[in-house]
């Protein structure tokens, strides 16, 4: 029996013959992984969400091997056996280019995490590249599969670790939920990875499921996004301890541009001070480097930084009030109103409003489970989700009327983030 895992979603995670993934998984690129929480700040809205990405990874890992033994056990073919071994690869690689905090801080230190992992991959000074070549899996075609960039039959491989039903969402939804405790996350994922096709259509090879099989599996995967994205991931405090923390990066930042250094860790002045960083450079800002330079802005002279810093780490959060737009486009007049509104009572309670009053305009995107592609768009796995209706595949929304409501394009939001003194003194004016 080779080395095992103990996981809280699957029981067992085993790579017996996978010497590549032993070898991956045994880099301080990957085992970095562990020092990066999963759902960001998330933990202070959920006290047990501290899982992070690397046990993410290895949920997605597991995951990817079941779906290609399904592809392997239908068609067996060559093609399909070497595409396997580059599937399972990117699906234990696609997040070691994450920084601290997951996607929170990326805008703050003006990182792509996609771009970063990229990069990771393809260094030849990294031992990544080397295992990766030792093992046949060649670094620049999982960093076309990372990418995107992947010729028509290799749609298929694409599809497993990034579309509308790969094995990234697959994983985390249903990790999310369990480690959250919010229990909305449930769905048959089992069902969805042993029904799965094989579908190709003159040079294209890609995947669909079968309708009378996986139909109403689907359907529950779509649902248990949207209440996870409802409930977990736009949760309203969350949003206000992100807002307050990207606030505080963007203050530091700036005085750092001003040729303030005084308070920075060596880390952060590195990066910051180099005009291309390199990865060695980026690899060395890890969660516990941005508490450490928090906890020196809180001790710090500057006495806006000081506050957000002694805010964020006392979880003394902004709090939301929140103005919903019944319409397709954001009500400027009504957004920048309130906004006019905020900032005059936050100076009169004596909060800089620049800094205590955050706009959070919320996308579309992140407030619907699933996006149907646009009408006359060419269907595809990676904009939809396709079920075998028949010989042909059709979006599931065609299929299940009741998907509609939670598929269509819905209003969009803001938010306004504010001390609670702010908004008590708001709702005594209201």
């Amino acid at each position: 029996m080779g080395k095992m895992f103990r996981d809280p979603l699957y029981n067992y995670i085993e790579l017996a013959d996978d010497p590549c993934a032993l070898e991956l998984i045994s880099t301080p690129v990957f085992q970095r992984l562990r020092r990066i929480h999963q759902l960001g700040v998330t933990h202070y809205t959920y006290p047990g969400a501290q899982h992070d990405r690397l046990s993410h990874s290895l949920g997605v890992y597991h995951l990817a091997r079941m779906a290609t033994d399904r592809v392997i056990r239908l068609r067996g073919e060559q093609r399909f056996r070497r595409g396997a071994d580059l599937v399972m690869a990117v699906a234990l690689l696609h997040d070691v280019g994450h920084g601290p905090f997951s996607h929170l801080v990326e805008p703050c230190l003006g990182v792509d995490h996609e771009d970063w992992t990229c990069r990771i991959i393809e260094s030849p000074d990294h031992q990544i590249s080397k295992i990766l070549e030792k093992h046949q899996v060649p670094p620049t075609e999982a960093v076309a599969l990372i990418t995107g960039k992947v010729s028509d039959d290799r749609r298929w491989m694409q599809t497993l670790v990034s579309s509308q039903l790969d094995v990234d969402r697959l994983d985390y939804l249903r990790r999310d939920s369990l480690m959250t405790g919010a229990g909305y996350g449930h769905f048959d994922f089992h069902r969805l990875l042993n029904t799965l096709e094989v579908w190709e259509e003159d040079s294209r090879t890609d995947l669909a499921w079968p309708r009378e099989k996986s139909l109403y599996a689907i359907e529950e995967y779509i649902f248990a996004r949207y209440y996870m994205y409802q409930n977990v991931y736009m949760h309203a405090t969350t949003r206000g301890i992100e807002m307050l923390l990207r606030e505080m990066w963007r203050v530091g930042k700036e005085l750092f541009d001003n040729g303030d250094q005084d308070e920075l860790v060596g880390e952060i002045r590195a990066f910051w001070g180099a005009e291309e960083p390199d990865i060695d450079a980026y690899l060395a800002i890890e969660e516990f480097t941005l508490l450490h330079q928090i906890a020196a802005w809180r001790r710090g002279k500057h006495p806006v930084l000081a506050d957000l810093a002694r805010r964020f780490l006392d979880r003394d959060h902004f709090v939301a009030i929140p103005l919903t737009i019944a319409s397709d486009q954001i009500d400027a007049d009504g957004a920048d109103g309130l906004e006019h509104q905020l900032r005059e009572l936050a100076d009169k309670a004596g909060f800089m409003p620049d800094h205590y009053v955050l706009r959070d305009q919320i996308k579309a995107k992140y407030r619907q489970p699933y996006i149907t592609p646009p009408e006359g768009d060419e269907l595809t796995s990676i904009n939809a989700i396709r079920v075998l209706d028949g010989a042909e595949p059709k979006e599931i929304s065609t299929l299940l009327e009741r998907l509609r409501p939670v598929t269509q394009v819905v209003a969009p939001s803001v938010n306004f983030y504010v001390p609670r003194e702010v908004r008590q003194a708001y709702n005594h004016q209201a």
